[in-house]
Formats: structure tokens, sequence, C-alpha cells
């Protein structure tokens, strides 16, 4: 007699005895048996797709058993070991051998679960090795990106979406504050919430402080921040009159970020208030006015100032600092790249031509004094004198129109009387 070992289940076997001697082997008749069926055979497969609230299984049904494979799919648990008998998610995913998925849902962000995959027979029910997987978060992820064209008064700030998160985002922006970790409970400003890379411009801040700054993005999984930046706001500008003039960085240039308004030069001489329109248009010595000649116009345009004022070597800005050459003007323009203008203008005070203000410059349409006297433009175009004479008795000129978005380079006649904006020696 022999005993016959490691069989499988549910398997039949043919079987012959044999005898051998020095003349050969010889066989008996075939008889043949079947062995009792047994669990069947499952293997745990990757786990993949995995989101804030679901994932993909693979399992394979690799042997029946003996017996039909009645139930196959997978178990899962936030316990280790899940199985059919305790309280854990399952899914049925057909029956047979073979490979299959399942589909796991309804699970919950940022959680470890333990997986098994099962399979059924009339013997019983047999369980492939287990695995583990960690949700994601379901929240977005955020950068928060460079602060530039930092005033005196605010500052730019970037931010992009590098991951949308389990929901669709409902908000997006910064938040800032003079404490460190800033969040949407606190002080935030919001951004168009169509944009993937965001720009905002935030304005209203204290001169000489710092602040620090996250960008955020919000859906229904809640709120997700980007690292922290910390920044300086910049110190303001006082001119010989007590003026007080916020001031912005762009690059390596500082600029006013306000129009001059000043009745006297570095060395504390008198600039003229020239009110006659005759005798504005022969003058050949600096001169100021208001916008026809009423002082309310001061704070929002400042003053125009003929170029013979901007030339003048007694220097109409603060010192330490210049009326800006043409050259200047370029270097501005060039970094401030695409749609200058649009970035330069104020976002109020142009009517349907207001800009985004992104600079931090603030341009608003102060008008002009002609040479001959009258007054015209003022909500409707921004000019701005530069030291850098032209030709035929003329001077560079940069111009913002109200329905424009570039900044246009012009000469003009030295006794316009224009706006003016000081940059850092």
């Amino acid at each position: 007699s022999a005993t016959l070992t490691g069989l499988s289940a549910g398997v039949t076997y043919f079987v012959r005895a044999f005898a051998t001697n020095s003349a050969g082997t010889a066989y008996g008749s075939q008889g043949s048996f079947t062995t009792a069926p047994g669990p069947p055979t499952v293997v745990t497969g990757a786990v993949s797709n995995v989101t804030g609230t679901s994932a993909t299984v693979a399992g394979e049904v690799t042997t029946t058993g003996g017996a039909t494979v009645t139930a196959r799919g997978v178990v899962w648990s936030t316990g280790q070991n899940p199985s059919l008998e305790s309280n854990n998610g399952v899914t049925n995913d057909g029956s047979g051998t073979g490979a299959f998925t399942a589909a796991l849902t309804g699970l919950a962000n940022a959680t470890t679960y333990y997986v098994r995959a099962y399979a059924t027979n009339s013997v019983g029910t047999a369980y492939g090795a287990q695995t583990s997987f960690t949700t994601a978060s379901g929240l977005p992820t955020v950068t928060t990106g460079a602060i530039t064209n930092i005033a005196s008064d605010g500052a730019l700030m970037a931010g992009q979406i590098a991951a949308l998160g389990e929901t669709a985002i409902t908000a997006r922006g910064f938040c800032y504050a003079i404490t460190p970790n800033p969040t949407v409970s606190g002080t935030c400003t919001a951004a168009a919430n169509d944009q993937q890379t965001f720009s905002v411009r935030v304005s209203g801040l204290f001169a000489n402080n710092v602040y620090y700054m996250r960008a955020f993005a919000t859906n229904s999984a809640g709120t997700a921040y980007g690292s922290q930046v910390t920044f300086r706001t910049l110190d303001t500008l006082t001119d010989i009159d007590g003026n007080v003039y916020p001031i912005v960085q762009f690059g390596t240039q500082v600029w006013m970020a306000a129009n001059l308004r000043t009745t006297r030069y570095r060395n504390n001489s008198n600039i003229d208030n020239v009110t006659n329109a005759t005798t504005w248009s022969g003058l050949t010595t600096g001169a100021w006015a208001h916008y026809d000649n009423n002082s309310a116009n001061e704070t929002v345009y400042g003053k125009l100032y003929n170029w013979y004022a901007v030339a003048d070597s007694r220097n109409i800005c603060p010192t330490g600092w210049h009326v800006p050459s043409d050259a200047e003007w370029t270097v501005l323009s060039t970094f401030l790249g695409t749609d200058v203008g649009f970035k330069m203008k104020a976002t109020s005070g142009w009517g349907t031509g207001n800009g985004s203000n992104a600079s931090g410059f603030t341009g608003l349409p102060g008008g002009t004094r002609y040479t001959s006297g009258p007054f015209v433009d003022v909500g409707s175009r921004g000019y701005f004198w530069s030291s850098s004479e032209g030709i035929s008795a003329t001077a560079w000129v940069r111009d913002l129109l109200r329905d424009g978005r570039g900044l246009s380079r012009t000469s003009y006649g030295k006794r316009n009387g224009f706006s003016v904006r000081c940059v850092r020696d």
C-alpha cells in the first residue's frame, strides 16, 4: 500500500501500481479517484487609482478548490485582516476563476485601509494576502509664489493650484497678516476662481511692516494652504512740502506710486503756480498748475508741471530721487511686459478703461495743460514727463490711455503741463 500526499483538492487523479525486476517494469490496470474539494486559491493584486474617497483593487482566482467559485471580490477595513465575517466593506465581482477588479468607494480622506481579495465555494472562503493603501486628503494642492512689485502699501502676490483635489475648487486667493500662518478666518483677498495660476495685488498695507502670506484654495474637503512667504513693505517718501507718497519696486527700480505735489525745489526755492493761460503759454521757466486751476484736483491727480520745472537743476524730486529719463521709462515698461498700461492703470478712475494695477504704479488720468493754456483729457489720459529731451524743443513723455492697454511714448512741447513721477537714484 502507498500513501499519496501533496495532492490538490477536488482533482481527479489516475493511478497504476508497478513492480520492477531485472527484466523491466510491469504496471497494473489503471484506477482513478477524485480528492475531496477544498477552498479556492485567490491572489490580492495591486491597488491603483487612489483618490480621497475611492480606489481600485485587482484580484485573481487561480484555482477553484474543486468546487464552483460562487462569489469573489475584495474586503477592506481600517483594521487589519478584514474578512466577510467582520463589519467591513465588501465588493462582489462575479464568480469563477480568473482576474477581476474591484472598485472601492465611499472611503474617508487621508485614511489608511487594509484590503484582501476573497473567493468562496461550497467548502468555504479563502483570502489573498493583505495589502494596504492610504487615501488622498481630498484637498487641493496649493503653491505660494514669489512676492513682487512690493510697495509702501501693497504687493503683487502669486499662487498656483498644483492639484485640484477631490472636488471642484470654490475659492482661491491669499491670506496675509502681521503674524505667522494666516488663515481664511483672518484677512484674505480672493482671486478669480477659473485660473490654475493666479495673482492678486493686495493694497491697504502699512508701510515698512513685515507681513506673512499664504496662498489658499478651498473645495468641499476644506481649505489647503501653500507655504508661507514673508516680505516687508517699503517705507514712504516725503517731499520738501511734507507730502507723503507710497513707493513701489520694479526689479532694481523704485518709483513713486502717486503723482508729485510739491511746490518747491529740493533747495527750498519756490516753483511758480501759474494760473493765467497767456502767461503759461510764454513760459521758459518752471511752473505748476492744478487741473482747471482747481485745488480739489490735487488730492487725486497731483499737480501738472511744465518741462522746465522737470529739467531745473534745483531738482523737483526729493533728495535721493530724480525725474526718470526716457531710458528709465523703457526699463520699467520692459519689466512689466505684456499689457504694461493695463497693469499700470489704477482699478478705478478710468471708467470703462480701468486697469488691474497689478504693478502697483496706480496710474490715474490726470490730463494735461496744453502749451496754449487750456486743460484737457482728465479722466481719459495720464501723461508723465521724462527728463530726456526730444527733437525740436520737445521732451519725451509716457502716456496712458483710457481705452488702451499699452504705454505710449511720444515727444511733446516743453510748455505742456503733465504729471511727474520720481524714481530713486
